[in-house]
């Protein structure tokens, strides 16, 4: 379970050189089992494995200043690269993208469920899960490739979950798993949190942090003054 921390979070990446249990491989992407029949075998006539909703991959600049430049100038910085809703079409898409060790200061990624934006006012009760990780870190690439399988194969099991960011700063990573509305339900944004340590596999007393969107719009930061919390066993 996640418990909220006392103390105030360390500056250092919460995954390191430390970090001794190897990353799980997903094994495969996990297939809706609830499409509609038409489609099941209009896909497999077309050698295709639909996903359960359509993704889209966008990116910008840590220069445009969301706080200074409001909300819709803001959003005209974002960028789409492309949407896909198959697990054929998203390698396509993944072949073309930097990995993350690559990526310049200042760079984004976003994979977000299509027709929604990744700006804090498109969910203004909604959060994110922030996991910081050395730039450094020699798993770093697969880590951020295992999350991205994992979200658009729909492993977290809900819905709520409605995109994940990687934003690449001098010597930090900050991946944030997003949510849209934690007034549907009140643990949403935990049972998020806890599947994310099984998906990664993150070690016992990891710590990771939450912002709520309402919060990032009062300061101007996704990342700044999160809330840490630590896995625990209990």
């Amino acid at each position: 379970m996640l418990k909220k921390r006392k103390t105030k979070v360390s500056k250092k990446p919460v995954l390191g050189a430390k970090k001794k249990k190897q990353i799980k491989n997903i094994k495969a992407l996990k297939m809706s089992s609830e499409a509609a029949p038409d489609t099941k075998k209009k896909s497999e006539i077309n050698g295709k494995h639909p996903l359960q909703t359509a993704w889209t991959v966008h990116w910008w600049s840590k220069h445009t200043d969301h706080k200074t430049e409001g909300s819709e100038d803001w959003k005209k910085n974002i960028h789409q690269l492309g949407t896909f809703n198959s697990v054929e079409s998203f390698w396509k898409h993944y072949v073309h993208l930097q990995r993350p060790q690559s990526m310049p200061h200042g760079f984004n990624v976003a994979v977000f469920r299509a027709n929604l934006e990744p700006a804090w006012e498109s969910f203004p009760k909604g959060g994110c899960w922030i996991i910081r990780v050395s730039k450094n870190e020699r798993f770093l690439n697969r880590l951020w490739e295992e999350l991205l399988m994992a979200v658009i194969g729909e492993n977290f099991l809900t819905p709520e979950l409605v995109g994940i960011v990687i934003a690449i700063r001098r010597d930090v990573a900050n991946i944030t798993v997003w949510n849209g509305n934690n007034n549907v339900q009140n643990d949403v944004r935990f049972r998020i949190g806890e599947r994310l340590k099984e998906i990664l596999n993150l070690d016992e007393e990891s710590t990771v942090e939450y912002k709520f969107f309402d919060q990032a719009m009062a300061d101007g930061s996704t990342h700044k003054n999160a809330t840490p919390y630590t896995y625990s066993t209990v």
